[in-house]
């Protein structure tokens, strides 16, 4: 039986970070409660498709809990997902492009 590691989540970033790189589900809920607006907002910049728009958003979502180990701390969690979200898009466009050809 495994144990489950409980980090509780406050308000700070530091912890939300830390609780995040030990793959914690409540972190990750609350870091999608307070970043999926401005996630959905770069994606709609790009698609003027809400559900495309949304299902790119939680691509990246997923993304950057699959990736929040490479997160160094040198600049802002902020930029660093945002950075993540127009990657994806940008591939994503690339992709519909190549599907037309």
């Amino acid at each position: 039986m495994t144990k489950t590691l409980f980090i509780p989540i406050d308000n700070s970033e530091t912890h939300l970070i830390a609780a995040l790189k030990t793959q914690n589900h409540h972190a990750q809920k609350k870091c999608y409660e307070l970043h999926h607006k401005k996630l959905l907002g770069i994606c709609y910049r790009y698609f003027n498709d809400e559900e495309l728009a949304v299902e790119i958003m939680n691509d990246a979502s997923i993304t950057i809990f699959e990736k929040i180990h490479q997160f160094k701390e040198e600049g802002p969690f902020e930029g660093w997902i945002r950075r993540i979200t127009v990657n994806i898009c940008l591939n994503k466009i690339k992709s519909m492009k190549n599907l037309k050809k």
